[in-house]
């Protein structure tokens, strides 16, 4: 009886060893699989990019620079502004005297603007 159980054990114990081989194999042949495929779009890849730069260094070369002299007028704009920088006024009378060379129609009113104290 004993000679069967073991001759049972060593039977499964070969049996799960011949799975986990298979496994081991067809997981490897994947793994080979997938690396060969990966060299063949690497190879494609740096096959297209050496094309590319070739026809990028023909087109490159076949190029003549030329050199242009481009002669105009200069036209200058003069704008002028009044600004009042050495008044030593008040700034109600800068206010009103801004506010009327802008065209503003009336002076400002002081009472509509805060206090020096307004918070």
């Amino acid at each position: 009886m004993q000679v069967r159980l073991i001759a049972a054990l060593v039977a499964l114990l070969a049996w799960g060893t011949s799975i986990v081989g298979v496994g081991r194999w067809a997981y490897g042949a994947g793994q080979a699989h997938e690396i060969s495929k990966q060299a063949d779009v690497d190879k494609a890849r740096r096959e297209t990019q050496d094309a590319s730069e070739r026809g990028a260094a023909k087109a490159i070369a076949k190029m003549q620079p030329t050199q242009q002299t481009i002669i105009q007028r200069a036209t200058h704009e003069i704008r002028t502004e009044t600004k009042f920088t050495d008044c030593r006024s008040g700034p109600s009378l800068m206010r009103n005297a801004n506010a009327i060379a802008a065209g503003a129609s009336a002076p400002i009113d002081d009472s509509k603007l805060p206090g020096p104290n307004a918070h």
